[in-house]
């Protein structure tokens, strides 16, 4: 009894929300996504040039939906991509010596084989012996810093590393450094004479906390959406100069985002338990 309670008041929260996303949502038209998706490395190299072109906003449309519910949130990945690419440029103006030193910090980084992973690595050692950083840490704020400065860099910096093997007539592999990429693998699928990402939602890890039912996707595109509404924000601030230096942009970053996103991750996990308890509530289509 206890999860079917759970999963209504869930599910009819989600529900509302994701209604008004799906009638507000942007969708560009089609006519205007004209990227080379002919074969697999085709899709490759036009990923890079929508992120060289500014137009990170359109990655999502490179993956493939199975669903409509994966859609919406694909959408909602899409609109935080583009967010996330226009908060860099005004991070990028307001706070240019900054941003070149973390840049050379982030190579060197990748040249170590540490990656991404390093500012991560570079917050926890700041933050040993204090417990774990929350959003008023040094620590938090450098971590913050480093990823508002260059949040796609480290796919940038990705390419020349990236490959496709085609495995059958309508499957291919990606790899990164000629190994599958992420350690789990990701495949490539041909669908009407174009080639679209796969995302590994069903590889051991991730499967457990990938959305399935129609609640599911609404609430994780919700938090999606709260996510993007405090880049916007965070982006309209910087530019009437609220922040001056890129660590106080990074802790109004944190001010800003550390509740909303903490209450929707909090009805995700409800949704998640729900669907735990259920007997077996099985994919949306």
């Amino acid at each position: 009894m206890r999860w079917i309670l759970a999963g209504t008041l869930t599910g009819l929260a989600a529900l509302l929300v994701g209604l008004a996303m799906f009638l507000t949502i942007e969708r560009k038209p089609a006519d205007t996504f004209t990227y080379k998706r002919d074969t697999p490395d085709a899709v490759i190299e036009s990923v890079f040039l929508a992120l060289e072109s500014g137009d990170a906003g359109s990655l999502h449309r490179f993956v493939y939906a199975e669903t409509s519910e994966i859609e919406l949130v694909l959408g909602e990945i899409g609109r935080l991509l583009g967010s996330l690419q226009r908060l860099s440029g005004t991070i990028q103006q307001r706070f240019p010596d900054e941003v070149a030193r973390l840049k050379t910090e982030a190579a060197a980084r990748a040249a170590a084989g540490r990656g991404a992973r390093g500012i991560l690595d570079a917050a926890r050692s700041a933050n040993r012996g204090q417990g774990a950083p929350t959003r008023s840490d040094p620590a938090f704020n450098a971590a913050a810093g480093a990823i508002l400065a260059d949040p796609l860099g480290w796919l940038e910096r990705a390419k020349g590393r990236v490959s496709t093997i085609q495995i059958a007539d309508q499957t291919a592999a990606v790899l990164i450094d000629d190994r599958p990429a992420f350690g789990i693998g990701m495949t490539m699928r041909l669908e009407e004479g174009v080639w679209w990402i796969e995302l590994p939602l069903r590889a051991p890890g991730i499967a457990r906390f990938a959305p399935r039912t129609t609640e599911e996707h609404q609430v994780l595109a919700s938090m999606l959406r709260v996510l993007d509404n405090t880049v916007v924000e965070l982006d309209a601030d910087l530019k009437r100069g609220e922040a001056n230096t890129l660590d106080e942009a990074a802790s109004l970053a944190g001010r800003k985002a550390f509740g909303p996103i903490a209450i929707v991750f909090i009805a995700y996990q409800r949704a998640l338990e729900a669907r735990t308890a259920a007997p077996n509530p099985g994919p949306s289509r």
